[in-house]
């Protein structure tokens, strides 16, 4: 088992991005949330660093996309992101000594950026949203994962810090553009402009 284990939830691909519908048919959005996945992918294999890499999902075709990319996945029982994040903390407790937790739709985030990130020497490190009130990506030290609780959802930002502060963790914040755009409006999508990444192809 590596050091590094990074944790993927992947809602069901016809399920995401729902408040793209203005502009994206049912079909367009699940072909974007498949290719959203099959970058993060990706971009982790192409990281310098040795990690394994978890999936959280109950899409067989994410679990098949996981599978050919040498994942492990993990059933998320169709559950909220921060009891899936639960649920993958009681299946992996004790199994790495770093864990990344990385959602799929920030297509800008390539291995460099998340390099950058995890080269921060603290034991939760977080980079924020371009409003600067959602949560990214995050890195967790053994100490804090086993114990941390996630708070994603409205204002998870100034959540997790607080929690960082409570729990006695050393907090570091990373402001990276790269980390910073999540895909999750139209004018989300609109500001989007590939970083580089095949997962805009979907997209255009």
């Amino acid at each position: 088992m590596a050091d590094l284990l990074a944790i993927v939830p992947c809602k069901p691909f016809r399920l995401g991005k729902s408040r793209l519908a203005p502009v994206l048919s049912p079909a367009e959005r699940a072909a974007l949330c498949e290719s959203f996945l099959a970058g993060t992918l990706a971009r982790l294999g192409a990281m310098s660093r040795k990690l394994d890499v978890l999936v959280l999902t109950s899409d067989p075709v994410a679990e098949a996309l996981a599978a050919k990319a040498g994942a492990h996945t993990l059933d998320d029982r169709g559950l909220g992101l921060n009891a899936t994040l639960r649920l993958a903390r009681a299946a992996t407790a004790g199994t790495a000594s770093r864990f990344l937790v990385l959602p799929t739709d920030l297509p800008c985030a390539d291995a460099a950026a998340l390099g950058r990130l995890l080269d921060r020497d603290a034991e939760m490190v977080i980079a924020p949203d371009r409003a600067g009130t959602g949560t990214n990506v995050m890195a967790l030290g053994k100490a804090a994962f086993r114990d941390f609780p996630f708070a994603y959802g409205l204002d998870s930002y100034d959540r997790h810090l607080a929690a960082a502060a409570e729990g006695g963790w050393r907090a570091g914040v990373v402001r990276d553009p790269a980390l910073a755009l999540d895909i999750d409006t139209p004018d989300d999508l609109a500001s989007w402009r590939g970083c580089g990444n095949p997962d805009r192809r979907k997209a255009a």
